[in-house]
């Protein structure tokens, strides 16, 4: 027996999960965010999933809190006869993926970056996430920039260096140039990698120290004295593996970090399933 599809949306994948009571089939599709372009993830979902007639989907995506959004996203699943669509954003997903029906605020550090609080129900206040080019503090896309700035300015060192040159196939004089001719933003992101490998050096410690406690003082702080806490949880491959400097950083303001999730998708199945 069919109980419900979900899909968890982001800016580097969507994973697809079906659920039944025997248990659940993943199956990982394009990204996906309602503002930019998203004819890969279409096309994914037109040749590559099968829906059974008069089932429930939840849709969570990047980008899908307008009602605009919410519309493009209901244009996708026109062709499926289904008995029931509910779309939600990142957000929501982060928060009940880490707190259910509870309330408090969650922090995104994924490919973007931002925090909220959630009530239990609804976000009531968010700070940042508001894309690349205004502001993703916390995120994949400006801690790639903030490590690229290191290697353009040769903070790193020769074996650091070499090794960057020889995985990207560029050297630091032409990547400059190379980059803006082809604004390739996931290359960026993916940037963090490398900064987990070289975290030892000197200039890269001390850039993630100094990242990690700037997000917290212009998003999690501001929200913890709004709402009279003293402690937060994240969601998102940045926070999960960077979690040391976010303890780090919670510390020396007087705050903690209950939790730091990697992916969403498997509380967000138990979240549905405890709501069916």
């Amino acid at each position: 027996m069919l109980n419900f599809y979900l899909f968890e949306a982001g800016a580097t994948k969507t994973t697809f999960i079906k659920v039944h009571e025997n248990g659940t089939e993943e199956l990982i599709l394009p990204a996906f965010n309602a503002n930019r372009d998203y004819s890969d993830f279409k096309s994914a979902l037109n040749n590559s999933v099968e829906l059974d007639a008069n089932s429930k989907v939840y849709f969570y995506g990047s980008g899908c809190a307008s009602e605009s959004n919410k519309d493009k996203v209901k244009d996708l699943f026109e062709g499926f006869s289904l008995a029931h669509l509910e779309i939600h954003d990142d957000i929501i997903a982060a928060a009940r993926s880490v707190y259910g029906d509870d309330s408090g605020i969650i922090g995104i550090l994924g490919t973007g970056g931002l925090a909220a609080y959630y009530n239990g129900q609804t976000i009531e206040s968010r700070r940042g996430g508001y894309g690349y080019l205004l502001g993703d503090l916390g995120g994949g896309f400006e801690l790639g920039k903030r490590f690229l700035e290191l290697w353009l300015n040769g903070d790193l060192s020769q074996r650091a260096n070499a090794i960057i040159a020889d995985k990207l196939e560029i050297d630091r004089e032409t990547f400059v140039s190379n980059f803006y001719s082809r604004l390739d933003l996931d290359f960026v992101s993916k940037m963090t990698t490398y900064a987990l490998q070289f975290e030892d050096e000197g200039a890269v410690n001390e850039m993630l120290t100094r990242y990690f406690d700037d997000y917290l003082k212009s998003n999690i702080l501001p929200l913890c004295t709004q709402r009279r806490l003293d402690s937060f949880c994240t969601i998102g491959s940045v926070g999960y593996l960077f979690k040391r400097y976010l303890d780090k950083a919670a510390a020396s303001s007087n705050v903690s970090l209950k939790s730091a999730i990697q992916y969403p998708s498997t509380a967000l199945v138990e979240y549905h399933r405890k709501h069916a």
